[in-house]
């Protein structure tokens, strides 16, 4: 079972989008990345984030459905 904490988790979790394209952001700065490189970040990036904020809304709904705000 889920709880608002669950939540608070997956959602602090999620803002780790920003520290991942800042570490992209620098491997293009400082190093030699080829356009299929940067892509393959970017796809992966892509894949991880969603399953994070799919994970995080699921967990949000089922406090929802038991009534964990009220």
């Amino acid at each position: 079972m889920t709880n608002r904490f669950d939540l608070e988790q997956r959602i602090m979790n999620c803002w780790n989008v920003c520290d991942d394209i800042g570490a992209l952001y620098e491997g293009v700065m400082n190093e030699e990345m080829s356009k299929d490189q940067i892509a393959n970040v970017l796809l992966g990036l892509r894949e991880l984030y969603q399953l994070k904020f799919d994970t995080m809304f699921h967990t949000f709904e089922a406090c929802i459905k038991d009534r964990m705000f009220d």
